[in-house]
């Protein structure tokens, strides 16, 4: 069996329809409570967070793919760029 190629990828605009359907329109990945983390709001999609964070000179997030599918995807934020969610710090 040939090994898979894989490639990790910095997370940018372009990439999001490349997630995971569920996190595709998550803007952050805490929340206060119990449920879903954080669903993108309006006209803030996750396309345009994506985008905020990389013009800030950021990258929020890296993919793990194969030549036709996501592996893995991880999603951060740098504790200098805002307040995590459910921190008490807001």
């Amino acid at each position: 069996m040939p090994a898979v190629k894989r490639k990790i990828l910095d997370l940018s605009p372009e990439l999001v329809a490349a997630l995971p359907a569920v996190c595709r329109s998550c803007c952050f990945w805490e929340s206060k409570g119990p449920g879903m983390p954080g669903r993108c709001d309006g006209e803030w999609s996750k396309e345009a967070w994506v985008r905020g964070n990389l013009d800030g000179g950021f990258t929020p997030g890296k993919l793990i793919r194969s030549e036709s599918e996501t592996l893995a995807y991880v999603q951060f934020q740098g504790c200098a760029r805002g307040t995590v969610v459910g921190s008490g710090l807001e």
